[in-house]
């Protein structure tokens, strides 16, 4: 119950969402994208595939400093780009809210215990693939924990994953992941003056053929530095993986 249009050209194909006044010539997006479509021509007809956008097209890449101070305080500077799938529902928030309102999303979104957004920009970029680029200036009231002399860190801030789907050993039917995406994010921590690791976290490196996980942390200096990637994959899987996934 939807139409697009298709422009054939002699080397490729210009795929165009009509009913957008925003998406740039040739970007499908989540709506339309991989989909078994009936293309109409003059005096024929034929059962196509729309584009499907791969993970270097889907990513969100987040670069973040963080000034620790001894009183659990912290200030953060960072900036995130979306692009693709991925800054879909940003875009759409850059373009229908207020810059009031889009500070109320912010601090929803934001999986934060107690912070204040100082001050926030976004910048769009309507190439092939879309993208929004979002920088934030927060004050992180609690961002770790004290006990004694010691302080307790958590360094993945601003991307966790706040479920996981619980084993169904009896599972009837297949399950999917929508799209591709990469995910990659890189936090610099500047330590209190005096303070060293206790712990550093081994490196984690987790492959399969749902997707791939990756983080490290390290220390130059004075300064921490976390490091995440994860790749998902598009896909319909069986329902015997589900439990492996």
């Amino acid at each position: 119950n939807h139409v697009i249009a298709c422009v054939p050209l002699a080397k490729d194909t210009v795929w165009l969402e009509c009913t957008s006044q925003h998406d740039p010539v040739g970007y499908l997006g989540s709506f339309t994208d991989a989909r078994h479509v009936i293309l109409a021509m003059d005096n024929s007809g034929a059962i196509v595939t729309t584009p499907t956008y791969s993970h270097t097209d889907n990513q969100q890449i987040r670069k973040a400093t963080i000034l620790l101070n001894e009183n659990a305080e912290a200030t953060a500077e960072v900036q995130t780009t979306y692009s693709g799938q991925q800054q879909e529902t940003i875009s759409e928030v850059v373009r229908s809210l207020s810059n009031e309102d889009q500070k109320k999303w912010l601090n929803n979104r934001l999986t934060l215990a107690s912070f204040e957004v100082k001050q926030f920009s976004f910048r769009e970029q309507g190439n092939n693939v879309p993208s929004v680029t979002e920088k934030l200036q927060i004050l992180l009231r609690n961002a770790f924990t004290k006990s004694g002399t010691r302080l307790f860190l958590t360094p993945n801030l601003f991307n966790k994953a706040v479920n996981v789907p619980l084993p169904d050993l009896n599972r009837k039917v297949d399950f999917e992941m929508p799209y591709n995406y990469l995910d990659v994010d890189s936090l610099v921590f500047r330590l209190p003056k005096g303070y060293q690791p206790e712990y550093l976290p081994e490196p984690v490196v987790m492959k399969a053929q749902f997707g791939s996980y990756q983080s490290s942390v390290t220390l130059q200096g004075d300064m921490l530095i976390y490091w995440r990637r994860v790749t998902m994959n598009k896909g319909r899987y069986a329902p015997a993986l589900f439990n492996e996934w």
